[in-house]
């Protein structure tokens, strides 16, 4: 389902009156607020595990002479034990708060780095500043992105929760409905359906919790 139809079923299973949304753009009133439930789901769900579909293989360059790279996903959205220099050497992972006690930023100096962090900023560093411009592949999972037009997909790029699965957003965005407008039995239906979808897809699409190794 796109977001538009995401919209329409979440408000046919909250029992409103009437039909539509016709579009998921400019709404005012109680079509707003449908629209508005639906995203919110989107985005928590997305944010509530680092879920298979949003795993990426990926890439990150320090720059030669420097020791750190800007970046926008956090720490807990990577994998650990899978950072790899171009020659296939697997850096070590030290979280922050040791790598700035072993590594303080004023006495790192040149030479080919073994262990990277993630700072409080999202920046990816290095123990050490490569002499050549130096390319790492990563393994981590995307940060959660927002549904902005009619067609939005919640499949395939940039996100892709499975289409089996779609039912979890609208369920979740029966369940803030149901709370603003205090129908407990609303919200105790919508929240035993999440959960059956929630079950099913921690056993399809959740990444282990123990990190996995890279081959």
């Amino acid at each position: 389902m796109n977001r538009l139809q995401l919209c329409q079923r979440a408000r046919a299973e909250m029992g409103l009156g009437g039909s539509g949304p016709s579009t998921t753009i400019s709404q005012t009133g109680e079509m707003l607020q449908v629209v508005n439930w639906v995203d919110t789901a989107w985005e928590r769900i997305q944010s509530s595990r680092n879920w298979d579909w949003l795993w990426e293989a990926s890439t990150v360059t320090i720059t030669a002479n420097t020791s750190v790279t800007s970046g926008t996903i956090p720490a807990s959205r990577y994998l650990k034990d899978c950072v790899r220099d171009s020659t296939g050497t697997l850096l070590s992972y030290l979280p922050w708060a040791d790598f700035r006690l072993a590594y303080p930023t004023a006495q790192i100096a040149a030479g080919t780095p073994g262990t990277w962090t993630i700072r409080p900023d999202k920046s990816f560093a290095v123990n050490a500043k490569p002499t050549t411009n130096t390319t790492y592949s990563v393994e981590r999972y995307k940060n959660p992105t927002a549904m902005t037009t009619d067609s939005d997909a919640t499949t395939g790029t940039p996100q892709g929760i499975p289409s089996e699965h779609h039912m979890l957003i609208v369920w979740r965005a029966v369940m803030l409905y149901a709370g603003h407008d205090e129908a407990q039995v609303l919200y105790n239906h919508a929240q035993a359906e999440y959960r059956k979808v929630l079950s099913a897809m921690g056993i399809t699409d959740h990444a282990e919790i123990e990190w996995g190794v890279c081959w």
